[in-house]
């Protein structure tokens, strides 16, 4: 049984009678007499070692050694130089060419074939340690990758907080599918009605946004269909167009990332929801004041200019009696009961009037306290757009800029 393959480069073949004579049929022997020949054998045969012999002047062995290392199919098999004779500095000379080993003729069937063993397990060991580096860095520039795309994530969790609408949150959010070169179709259901985000500048066609309706109504948190996965929460939807079906790394990494991204699109559709709706209905219960307060100053303007009227009327008409009781040719007692009769109305109306008085100032303290709540709401009103950035002075440049990776 073959148990390795070496390559001999000599330029005669009394090397090759000697190796065969000393390994027998356990091991493949090819011989060269050239740097250049050897190349071509290694590209052709599985080669495990490589023994160069050392014939004449060192100087031609080592400057092949050194032809062999500058070529990429062959600089990584091992090259022993073997002599019947090395001083020290040869040994160093080879050392520099690259060689793995230098012997000395002649040497035994068991120190070659150990020699030949260790190269082997040596080599094997190389090899898996290249696999495991390999593995190591492809692992490390996956988990480079995913915290890259994590730390997009985080950030737009952290400035979603100050999105002012659903306009800004929607663009938020593709910013992140956008950097991963991902075509999406982002929908949000909103107080509004619903609202659709494409990364397409042509936005999303009708009969997409009546599937991505569909399939949100069926309520699934994940459907997958060849390329396209969408994913389902409450209020938003995510389609994503192009998913990586190839890399089954990044595939899982895109679905373990998005959905925290949609549950805290979802979570702020709602806050923003509530704050429209109470921004709304705070908008209507001031408007109410301000109708209420100015109907009750109307009322009360009109009820003194009436009472005024009237006390005019009376004043006018005991002038006009005074006037007119002396040609009218009454009885004594006739005109003293009707003087007494218009006294008693004029004092009627006068305790009217001071009730009217006392009424008007009711109005007035009404009045003065719908004034007071009206501010009250219009602050409230102020509260609830600062905290929801509806500001005229909130502007989107506002965002708070955090980078996290």
């Amino acid at each position: 049984m073959c148990e390795a393959n070496i390559l001999l480069i000599e330029q005669c073949s009394d090397g090759l009678k000697n190796c065969k004579a000393v390994f027998g049929d356990s091991i493949q022997i090819f011989c060269a007499k050239s740097a250049e020949e050897a190349v071509e054998l290694v590209k052709q045969q599985h080669i495990d070692l490589i023994l160069l012999q050392v014939e004449g002047e060192a100087e031609s062995a080592f400057e092949t050694c050194r032809q062999l290392k500058v070529d990429q199919s062959i600089n990584t098999i091992p090259v022993i130089f073997m002599s019947e004779q090395g001083s020290f500095n040869d040994k160093i000379l080879s050392y520099e060419a690259g060689a793995y080993d230098f012997i000395i003729k002649p040497y035994t069937s068991n120190e070659g074939l150990a020699r030949i063993r260790f190269i082997q397990k040596r080599r094997e060991t190389e090899r898996q340690l290249s696999e495991e580096a390999k593995l190591a860095t492809e692992t490390a520039l996956s988990a480079m990758a995913g915290s890259s795309e994590l730390g997009q994530a985080i950030r737009f969790v952290e400035q979603s907080y100050d999105a002012k609408d659903y306009e800004a949150l929607a663009k938020l959010f593709m910013t992140v599918p956008n950097n991963l070169n991902l075509n999406c179709s982002l929908l949000f259901e909103t107080h509004r009605g619903d609202l659709y985000f494409s990364s397409n500048e042509k936005g999303s066609s009708p009969l997409e946004k009546k599937l991505m309706k569909r399939f949100h109504q069926e309520g699934k948190r994940f459907q997958d269909f060849a390329k396209r996965t969408i994913i389902n929460y409450p209020r938003v939807q995510l389609l994503i167009k192009n998913m990586p079906l190839d890399d089954e790394v990044l595939y899982g990494r895109y679905k373990d990332l998005f959905p925290a991204m949609l549950g805290a699109a979802d979570a702020k559709v709602k806050a923003l929801d509530i704050q429209h709706a109470l921004l709304e209905q705070t908008r209507s219960v001031s408007s109410s004041f301000d109708q209420v307060r100015e109907t009750l100053t109307n009322l009360s303007a009109a009820f003194m200019d009436n009472q005024s009227k009237s006390m005019n009327s009376m004043r006018a008409m005991l002038t006009d009696l005074d006037q007119a009781l002396p040609s009218m040719g009454l009885e004594e007692d006739q005109e003293k009961f009707l003087m007494g009769r218009v006294d008693s109305a004029v004092e009627e109306a006068s305790e009217l009037m001071d009730q009217g008085e006392n009424l008007n100032a009711a109005f007035h303290s009404i009045s003065t306290l719908l004034d007071f709540l009206s501010e009250q709401q219009k602050e409230l009103t102020e509260c609830v757009m600062v905290n929801a950035n509806l500001t005229d002075d909130a502007q989107e440049g506002d965002i708070i800029d955090i980078e996290l990776f």
